[in-house]
């Protein structure tokens, strides 16, 4: 009887040794944000809820814009005046849309005309990932921040020589996007990187107004760039 306790003993000290080591290599492989707190922090340990975007799943969104990952993150709603293009607000957890903060890399964005940035406006193309801090961190950003805050990181060169890239759509109403640019470094040391992106995006669009509902309008085609 007492052989059968101690090796009972024995195997429930070996299955939680096990568990913990898969705790830790669960926090090992855990993405680290930076957002909720302003300091590094696994995904895993984040207070706040962080919905983390990174390079695939932005490649794999489809999403042409920041608007369009947005509507892709819990607790976010957007909405648009318009087609591509038209400005777009986001609300997080029913917060106004000008207690939303925006950064990219830190620094504030904001339209001086609308309170809020233009969401519609930032592209995908230059995102590495983006950060969405879900809930209230005012006492850390300021006021803006009552609803949550979209930190948006770009992409940063790689250490090897100059590549550059091209990339090109085509879709019905003659919606056509190119993407081209270059990264690398400077120097072997590879303290010196960088990273250059260029875009397009154009549509003819269609007619917001529905001739069924307005039988006396003239609509026309709401394309963008206009």
């Amino acid at each position: 009887m007492q052989l059968r306790t101690a090796s009972l003993v024995a195997l429930s000290g070996l299955a939680l040794s096990k568990s913990a080591y898969a705790d830790t290599d669960t926090n090992a492989l855990s993405p680290v944000v930076v957002t909720a707190t302003c300091t590094q922090e696994c995904l895993a340990d984040s207070i706040l809820q962080t919905p983390l975007f990174d390079a695939q799943a932005i490649a794999d969104s489809n999403a042409p814009d920041v608007a369009g990952l947005l509507a892709l993150a819990p607790g976010v709603q957007i909405t648009r005046n318009g087609g591509p293009g038209a400005s777009a607000s986001a609300f997080i957890r029913g917060a106004s849309s000008t207690q939303l903060l925006m950064l990219i890399d830190g620094v504030r964005v904001e339209s001086a005309s609308l309170g809020t940035a233009q969401l519609s406006q930032l592209m995908r193309d230059q995102i590495d990932h983006m950060e969405v801090a879900n809930g209230n961190v005012s006492a850390l950003y300021g006021s803006s921040a009552i609803g949550g805050v979209v930190q948006i990181f770009t992409k940063a060169g790689e250490p090897h020589q100059p590549r550059f890239y091209f990339e090109t759509e085509y879709g019905s109403y003659h919606t056509q996007r190119q993407t081209e640019g270059v990264n690398g470094m400077f120097d072997r040391s590879g303290r010196t990187t960088f990273s250059f992106d260029v875009s397009r995006e154009k549509t003819d669009g269609f007619s917001s107004i529905d001739p069924a509902k307005a039988p006396n309008t003239n609509p026309n085609a709401n394309g963008y760039p206009i």
